[in-house]
C-alpha cells in the first residue's frame, strides 16, 4: 500500500517495473478502480495535491514493482 484515502498527498510514482492501481472504496465497502499504471506510467492523486486536500484514492502494487518517487511541489506537477 503506497497511499491511503485521507493521506496528505506528498508523492506521485513513476512505474519503472511492475503494476500499480488507484481506486476508491465506496460507503458499502466496494472498490472502484480509477486507473492502472503499468511500466512507464505515472500515478498519483494530482487533484488532491493541486488543492492541498487529503487524497481520495488508495494506491497499491498488484505485483512486484520498482518505482521512482516524485516528492516535491506536486501542486506544480503536470502530466
Amino acid at each position: 500500500m503506497l497511499q491511503m484515502a485521507g493521506d496528505k498527498v506528498m508523492k506521485a510514482y513513476h512505474v519503472k517495473k511492475g503494476l500499480l492501481r488507484s481506486y476508491i472504496i465506496d460507503s458499502k465497502g466496494k472498490e472502484h478502480i480509477f486507473m492502472f499504471a503499468p511500466e512507464g506510467w505515472i500515478i498519483g492523486d494530482m487533484d488532491a495535491a493541486s488543492q492541498n486536500a487529503p487524497s481520495k484514492l488508495f494506491i497499491d502494487a498488484l505485483e512486484d514493482t520498482e518505482l521512482m518517487i516524485i516528492e516535491q511541489n506536486l501542486e506544480d506537477f503536470s502530466l
